[in-house]
């Protein structure tokens, strides 16, 4: 079909070009997005609660309607009706000289949480319990070492676990268990129940106590 010419006339009307009605067509679009966009920004712009939500609808029910505590109300610690903030919380407890230093010394200091890591070490808990770890000098097939702990325990050992470790890769049968314990250090065997080899052996402890 042939396209009309600008200036075309029908009935003695200007026919629209196609054109024309494009070019009119996107400017209504263009204008559409315009009114669009800013009735959108206006309607989100507004803060007189438009669709009337209510504080329930969106759970406000549950939430006390409080203020901030100013610093003096933070520090004084007796309101019972004001919000606290993350600067207003470490007001307060500066106020009551809770610095970092104050609490591990009060409460839990650096000794409690003591410790060594290395083949032989502990650890210390803020309650008291030591848990130590080591290993004795070499022992021979059916022979008696012994063990110094890293550290005494202030109080009482309670238990001692022992365990055969080799140096070597070949197994044997021969296995360690404890004499006796002090707050101090063990005693302990290692006996052989059957083929006696020649190896390098130790014995490896767990000791708990306070």
């Amino acid at each position: 079909m042939a396209q009309l010419k600008e200036g075309t006339t029908i009935g003695g009307k200007l026919a629209e070009t196609v054109e024309g009605a494009q070019a009119k067509a996107d400017a209504a679009l263009a204008a559409a997005k315009v009114y669009a966009d800013e009735a959108v920004a206006a309607h989100a712009g507004r803060t007189d609660n438009p669709h009337g939500v209510t504080k329930s609808q969106v759970g406000l029910g549950n939430v006390e309607n409080y203020g901030i505590a100013t610093q003096a109300e933070a520090e004084a610690g007796t309101a019972t009706n004001k919000y606290m903030t993350p600067l207003r919380v470490a007001q307060a407890i500066a106020a009551l000289g809770a610095s970092r230093s104050w609490v591990e010394t009060t409460f839990y200091p650096r000794s409690f949480w003591a410790s060594l890591a290395s083949e032989s070490g502990y650890v210390k808990f803020p309650n008291g319990i030591i848990i130590q770890w080591g290993r004795s000098p070499e022992v021979q097939h059916d022979g008696n070492t012994s063990a110094t702990f890293p550290i005494a325990f202030p109080t009482d050992c309670l238990r001692v676990i022992a365990v055969k470790q080799n140096s070597t890769t070949s197994d044997d049968d021969n296995f360690a268990f404890v004499r006796g314990f002090s707050k101090t250090g063990a005693d302990f065997r290692m006996e052989g129940a059957g083929d006696r080899r020649s190896g390098t052996r130790y014995v490896a402890y767990l000791a708990i106590g306070y």
